[in-house]
């Protein structure tokens, strides 16, 4: 029987009431007998966190995890419900992500399942018009195409590298503006405008004039250039047995120590070491500290000596989330698009449930919604928004969810930063990762490849643990 996170939410249908907590793998206990001074103390056991820390143990270094949260994971996990798993964080992967593909290639999860069976015939809504899958991509990819070809190179001139986003320093200066700014460059009419900025405004969950156009520039090159197989990388194929599964592996080969429901209040460093604070009075030791928090939490802990102001400045505007149904409708399918403005402004038909339904996925738009307003009210609304004509509420017998805008260890979704971002404060933490000789940042929110997905939160843990390494290896 799986433990229960005390994260993530559930609907009674039968009471009409919230039930707080899902059972998942990723729920761990604490090591026992754990000392107070380490060679290396890592803050967070997402996938930058764990991957940090378990290289540095392979090394031979005495390492210590610290968790505020009762799991591994942070901002991807897995949930178990009643009529399959659901993904209440980041779910999707792809072999164009050769971080994570990396680490599924070494645990043996290299057939990864297809979560979407969408056709060319699927009912397709986009803001109130009824189409086709195949209509609507032949109504918009030239759309997206005119939208990044800033450079009459697709935007190759701009990012031509797009694991080194910062290299062409003047375009990037040039383009960092937003996404509503470069849609009204664009010679065309009206409602492609419109059209237009309602698929942009999906990267963020958020309205086009919050969006950096930079920042989906970064995600269309890394996808090759191509926005039809980027809309396959964040939609697709999922991890075997779940993101938790493949956690769970970094989580088998780590040989350290791990402690869990620790919420880091301080970290002081200087030339002896560094000393780690958390809420209820432990301190531990040691001679350097990677901290992975999420960009909007980086605020939430005393550094001394403190963090650079431009650092702890930084944010974005998703403040979204995931909700996710399941319909006892085995055949529903369905995929809508609609403005930020609605509760969900996109959402599909993953794929069959095991038990014979159908799961729907609901991407939460950033919009704050009240806080005694019923969560059912707010699925019903958002199904109502993307009028998926397949599916009916009175079908849908499993309803999941995590409030990512509220939980106090990410405050907010996936970073989709706005203009003037990458070029200013961001660029600067994209180079200065290292702020001491005692402390590194590795956090997917500032990775140099996949900002804000597992591929970058892996990219970032490797290379801290690569570095530090190094220097304890030729440490005195």
């Amino acid at each position: 029987m799986l433990a229960r996170s005390k994260e993530g939410c559930s609907w009674d249908f039968e009471n009409g009431i919230v039930h707080t907590g899902l059972p998942s793998a990723a729920v761990k206990p604490d090591t026992k007998n754990v000392p107070s001074s380490h060679d290396v103390i890592v803050i967070g056991a997402g996938f930058a966190g764990l991957t940090a820390a378990r290289d540095l143990s392979h090394k031979g270094f005495h390492v210590l995890l610290l968790e505020a949260r009762d799991r591994i994971g942070g901002r991807t996990w897995s949930a178990k419900g009643h009529h399959d798993d659901y993904e209440m964080g980041g779910g999707w992967v792809h072999h164009l992500q050769p971080h994570v593909w990396a680490e599924m290639s070494r645990y043996g999860l290299t057939e990864p399942i297809r979560s979407g069976s969408l056709g060319p015939d699927t009912p397709f809504n986009i803001d109130g018009t009824q189409q086709t899958l195949a209509d609507a991509d032949n109504s918009f990819l030239h759309l997206a195409v005119a939208f990044f070809n800033v450079d009459g190179q697709g935007g190759r001139a701009v990012m031509p590298q797009p694991n080194q986003p910062l290299l062409n320093r003047e375009a990037i200066k040039q383009w960092d503006i937003s996404a509503e700014e470069r849609i009204g460059q664009i010679d065309i009419s009206d409602k492609d405008k419109k059209t237009l900025a309602l698929w942009m405004a999906i990267s963020g969950l958020t309205d086009v004039s919050k969006i950096g156009f930079l920042s989906l520039l970064r995600l269309y090159a890394l996808s090759g250039y191509d926005f039809q197989r980027y809309l396959e990388i964040n939609g697709t194929f999922k991890v075997p047995g779940g993101t938790t599964s493949l956690a769970n592996a970094v989580f088998s080969e780590f040989k350290g120590s791990a402690l869990f429901n620790r919420k880091v209040k301080s970290i002081t460093s200087d030339s002896a070491g560094a000393q780690v604070l958390v809420e209820g009075g432990e301190s531990f030791s040691a001679s350097h500290v990677v901290c992975t928090l999420p960009i909007h939490c980086l605020a939430d802990i005393r550094f001394s000596p403190p963090l650079p102001e431009s650092f702890t400045a930084i944010s974005h505007h998703n403040l979204g989330g995931k909700l996710h149904a399941h319909s006892s409708n085995g055949s529903a399918k369905f995929f809508g698009v609609t403005s930020p403005e609605r509760v969900a402004c996109f959402g599909f038909t993953e794929s069959n449930s095991k038990t014979g339904g159908t799961k729907i996925v609901l991407f939460e738009s950033s919009r704050q919604e009240a806080t005694d307003r019923s969560p059912l009210n707010i699925l019903e609304e958002a199904l109502r928004d993307l009028k998926p004509s397949t599916v009916d509420l009175g079908t849908v017998n499993e309803y999941l969810w995590h409030d990512w805008r509220n939980d106090e260890f990410s405050k907010g979704s996936w970073p989709v930063y706005g203009a003037k971002t990458l070029s200013g404060n961001l660029s600067r933490l994209m180079e200065n990762k290292r702020v001491s000789n005692r402390l590194t940042l590795a956090g997917a929110d500032w990775a140099d490849g996949w900002v804000g997905y597992i591929d970058g939160a892996i990219e970032q843990g490797r290379r801290a643990a690569y570095v530090i390494s190094q220097q304890l290896a030729i440490a005195p």
